[in-house]
């Protein structure tokens, strides 16, 4: 579990972690991709590797990062992967996920309905394999927000006397 680091760029170097089974990444606003194909001597990452990359990851979660716009540049086979959940995360269009991808493991991909619906599909097949895996989540600021202003207006009835006493208007 990766929060609040606010200068975290990415996390390229969790692809010498191929054992990774679970991996949160939360309020890290300037990320803007997970892994980099590019190292920083500027060499692509190579392809034995590309292919542990995620190898076992159960769950990625992915929440609050708003310049967040790559998880890795190219689709992944993830033959573990079982929820994604990605909220509030409006920049991040693509998935690298293809019909390929988590053949026999996903069982939930978790996100808003807007973020879902803007998503780019590297083709309408990879889209409709996983359409039936989502669920979309309820925003639980929003929802707390209402009830906040729900609350406000209650208030609002009441009237204190001198002493701090309520009585209803």
């Amino acid at each position: 579990q990766i929060s609040i680091c606010p200068s975290l760029l990415d996390l390229t170097w969790i692809s010498y972690a191929p054992n990774l089974k679970f991996l949160e990444v939360s309020m890290c606003e300037s990320i803007e991709e997970i892994v980099k194909r590019v190292d920083i001597c500027g060499g692509e990452i190579e392809e034995n590797l590309e292919g542990m990359l995620f190898s076992r990851l159960t769950t990625l979660i992915l929440q609050c990062l708003s310049s967040l716009e790559s998880i890795y540049g190219l689709a992944l086979p993830f033959p573990s992967l079982e929820k994604i959940k990605v909220d509030n995360c409006p920049n991040l269009r693509k998935l690298p996920i293809d019909s390929n991808s988590a053949k026999n493991s996903i069982k939930m991909i978790e996100g808003d309905a807007i973020w879902w619906d803007g998503l780019q599909w590297e083709d309408a097949a990879t889209e409709s394999h996983f359409h039936p895996y989502f669920e979309q989540i309820v925003n639980r600021i929003w929802t707390r927000t209402y009830r906040m202003s729900e609350l406000d207006t209650e208030e609002e009835d009441y009237d204190e006397d001198e002493e701090g006493h309520q009585y209803e208007t």
